[in-house]
């Protein structure tokens, strides 16, 4: 076994192992938050894995909320006939690899749109960026 597929198969692992944490999280919140609305949970769900990445949990809240107003199910058809779908409205046309389902977890959704931030890929939202860029981010305490 290559030293690449090791590294790999540890990552998806380690992914694994993340979503395990993170499916327990919302179940507690629905345990705990009961008598709160669905938007707080799925707030309090962005922030909790925005921070496991090192994210700004305000920039991931703010993208959320100009993309689908934190609505997990939010489904957008473009000019083009192509789908955005999910907290993060993922285009299904230009991300093959996001299934529906998968764009619609509001779990999976929240670590690919952390993972992308990581990789250097905020630019993908930018067709919103009027709604969400506020400056300087980093001011923000949390």
């Amino acid at each position: 076994m290559t030293l690449s597929k090791k590294n790999s198969q540890i990552s998806s692992v380690s992914r694994q192992l993340r979503k395990i944490k993170y499916q327990l999280y919302y179940k507690l919140l629905d345990y705990f938050l009961f008598n709160h609305s669905q938007t707080q949970k799925i707030r309090a769900l962005i922030c909790f894995i925005a921070l496991d990445y090192n994210i700004n949990p305000i920039l991931a809240l703010r993208i959320a909320w100009c993309e689908s107003k934190l609505n997990p199910n939010a489904i957008n058809i473009n000019q083009d006939g192509s789908e955005d779908v999910g907290l993060f409205q993922w285009n299904l046309k230009y991300h093959p690899e996001i299934t529906k389902e998968i764009a619609l977890d509001p779990i999976e959704a929240t670590m690919l749109f952390c993972e992308a931030v990581n990789e250097g890929n905020l630019y993908w939202w930018n067709s919103s960026k009027n709604c969400w860029d506020i400056g300087d981010i980093s001011k923000f305490v949390f």
